[in-house]
């Protein structure tokens, strides 16, 4: 087409005088509402706001608009222009091709509009090229190479389902490609890949456009293959696999919101599409136009009308599916391997990688004492849970019943505390260790029962001695640093004859460089500035401050602390929020959405609060206080999870850490599978009934958090 004709052709469409046919057979009209005009023939547009779409969209890098007489929110019959794209070439050049098939609710959606973009690192998607699927539903796109960083997706709108006549404006399906070099031959796009590229992605869609950080996208786009198949557009192998295919609701989940997706795609019953946009539409959210939105809405909103959703009518495509409503729409998979055996301590590198220390189980409780539950070694995930270490984790450097203390550096090493071993290990990023073999690295024989290690903004190494340790009974109850990173130069900070630290389990750093410590045996909080100096801490069970454990200081420089106790059984724990200057907040201390005896603690990029709860086995998501990231209406403190709290359906066990990813994902530890089992153990049982007592794998929440920069130093950064 011309673009004499091209811009003729949209002069009669404003003036609502356009034929149905352009000279060359490349332009028709057909509405919603009635069966396509036959060409040649004036359409006659219905009363209300006339819908203007850009008609040369599909060869010269637009993208179909709709006014405000849109199908959905008016109820006006939907205009659908279509470009034929016979001999349309992409902007840049027509050097690749990506071919496929868009099929609806099962069967072939012919006459849709499919668009191929590269995804934004900072700005705005590009569009690449576009093509119609003919009567199989099937496309070829010729486009240019992408001048960015490679991720491409595509997007395919409108088209006329199995057994209609007209157009169904309310179809988006999405399936997210990845790596312009290592896309498929062919790809299928449906409601399976649109579910599974939407949760993965649910932090960087937006309309037609999937932006943000590199990293982020990059290892969103690489997970959606653990959902979904993009060349067939079934199933993935690790949703499918033993633990996730069985033992959790993920399957049966997805094909649920899949079917949900495709009965407002076949149009059957007539009112889907409404229904589906009415129902997940939480307040101050904007009603959804087609499916791609509502999917979105559902993703970044699981808490809200769980069961109104589930009652939409739902399409039989795909099965098995949920016979009741889930606690949420959360999508959560399990990963085992690597060495992974009771993990307790988890920290995300720059690549997104996950570190995970298999730890071991310690206490007072009759029959248990300091004995190994679990591994030994140091597991690495690769972001879309893939195990990078070996089968018994990363070894060697001193590696010994690691504890809750796992830290990278900004070159990328890994900081290990040892509790069993009374050490701190370090790993180099491929895994090779750094430290003494046999010993790690002792800081004069003033390490003891290590738990929390952090690194500050200097590169200075943090670690807690939780308590003595038999080859130094004067050790424990202290703090100690590496300068610079520097092993051979440790110091450590002892406070004889005071409660200064007690038992201290956690440390974190706020912006100007002091440390924040738990005290679990002193139910405090104590303040340290950069030189060992106690500048502040709590009256002992202030605050709700009980066990507390995990640590963590949102970008604002406010504390949130884990306890995993309360005042009473009958009370059980709570979330403390305390101000950067020590003093307990409004309605602090926190309870609700799950929470019942907390243990790790994460704040994610709008400064909202994530926290593994041990006790009640869930993961709870609590407002921070940056409130407008909140649900409307929440205040801080508030829960937005469930009452149960988010439970990973059913892939949940007893949890200790949790950290949030660049993409925006929620990891979580399975630290103990069946705590009765744990605590009823014999000394001489202990090594034997290691896979009873350790807990089974890690957890990750697609697209559930807003994503931080990490490693994480210091408060949460945008990534």
């Amino acid at each position: 087409m011309r673009s004499g004709e091209s811009r003729k052709i949209a002069r009669e469409a404003q003036a609502g005088t356009l034929n149905a046919l352009s000279p060359e057979g490349r332009v028709y009209i057909s509405m919603l509402t009635q069966p396509p005009s036959p060409p040649g023939a004036q359409v006659e547009f219905p009363a209300g706001p006339v819908i203007v779409f850009r008609i040369v969209t599909m060869c010269y890098g637009g993208s179909l608009k709709s006014g405000p007489g849109s199908f959905v929110r008016r109820s006006i019959g939907l205009l659908f222009f279509a470009a034929v794209l016979a001999g349309c070439d992409s902007p840049g050049g027509s050097d690749l091709t990506l071919s496929g098939r868009v099929l609806g609710a099962g069967e072939p959606l012919r006459e849709a509009a499919v668009t191929l973009y590269e995804a934004g690192s900072s700005s705005q998607a590009e569009e690449l090229g576009s093509a119609f699927t003919n009567s199989s539903g099937e496309f070829e796109i010729k486009f240019g190479r992408p001048s960015g960083d490679g991720l491409i997706y595509a997007i395919a709108r409108g088209g006329i389902p199995a057994g209609k006549s007209a157009p169904n404006g309310a179809i988006a399906l999405l399936t997210v490609v990845g790596d312009v070099d290592r896309r498929p031959e062919s790809i299928t796009i449906n409601e399976l890949t649109t579910i599974a590229s939407v949760w993965t992605n649910a932090q960087f869609l937006g309309g037609n456009s999937i932006s943000g950080n590199y990293v982020g996208v990059r290892n969103a786009a690489q997970s959606v293959g653990n959902f979904v198949n993009i060349e067939t557009g079934g199933l993935g192998g690790v949703i499918q696999n033993s633990v996730n295919g069985h033992e959790t609701a993920a399957l049966v989940q997805v094909n649920t919101l899949a079917n949900i997706l495709a009965s407002c795609v076949a149009i059957s019953p007539p009112d889907a599409c409404e229904r589906l946009f009415a129902a997940s539409t939480p307040p101050g959210v904007k009603l959804p136009e087609d499916t791609l939105a509502a999917a979105n809405n559902i993703a970044l909103n699981p808490w809200h009308n769980v069961a109104g959703i589930f009652d939409l009518p739902g399409d039989r495509t795909y099965i098995p599916v949920l016979n009741a409503p889930p606690s949420a729409w959360t999508i959560a998979l399990k990963f085992t391997g690597g060495g992974l055996d009771a993990p307790g301590g988890l920290s995300i590198d720059a690549e997104g990688n996950a570190w995970i220390t298999n730890n071991f189980l310690f206490g007072s409780h009759p029959g248990f004492t300091d004995c190994a539950a679990g591994g030994t070694g140091v597991t690495k995930l690769d972001p879309s849970g893939y195990p990078l270490s070996p089968t018994l984790g990363f070894t060697g450097g001193g590696i010994n019943g690691a504890g809750f203390g796992v830290a990278i550096d900004e070159t990328g090493n890994i900081w290990i505390g040892n509790y069993q071993g009374d050490s701190v290990s370090l790993l180099r990023p491929d895994g090779t260790p750094v430290s003494t073999e046999g010993r790690g690295f002792r800081a004069g024989g003033f390490a003891s029962k290590v738990q929390g290690t952090i690194i500050d903004y200097e590169g200075n190494v943090w670690f807690v001695n939780n308590r003595p340790s038999p080859g130094c009974p004067e050790c424990g109850n202290s703090l100690t640093v590496f300068p610079g990173g520097d092993p051979g130069t440790p110091l450590t900070f002892a406070y004889p004859g005071t409660s200064t630290l007690s038992e201290p389990f956690d440390a974190a750093v706020d912006t100007d460089g002091y440390l924040w410590v738990t005290n679990g045996a002193g139910n405090s909080i104590t303040r340290i500035d950069p030189f060992g100096n106690p500048v502040m801490q709590t009256a002992p069970g202030c605050c709700g401050l009980s066990e507390p454990r995990g640590l963590a200081i949102d970008s604002y420089g406010n504390v949130w602390a884990a306890n995993l106790s309360g005042p009473t059984e009958a009370d059980g724990g709570s979330v403390t929020l305390l101000d950067p200057y020590g003093e307990n907040a409004a309605g602090s201390p926190f309870r609700g959405g799950g929470t019942q005896g907390p243990w790790g603690i994460a704040i994610d990029g709008d400064d909202n609060v994530w926290v593994a709860d041990f006790t009640g086995k869930a993961l709870v998501n609590l407002c921070g206080v940056r409130t407008r990231n909140c649900p409307d209406g929440f205040a801080t403190g508030e829960p937005i999870s469930p009452p149960t709290g988010y439970d990973g359906g059913g892939a949940l066990q007893h949890l200790t850490d949790v950290a949030i990813d660049q993409s925006g994902n929620v990891w979580v530890l399975n630290n103990v599978n069946d705590l009765d089992v744990c605590l009823s153990m014999t000394v001489e049982g202990c090594m034997q009934a290691s896979t009873e007592c350790g807990g089974d794998g890690a957890v990750v929440f697609y697209g559930l958090a807003a994503p931080v920069k990490t490693p994480m130093i210091g408060p949460p950064r945008q990534p």
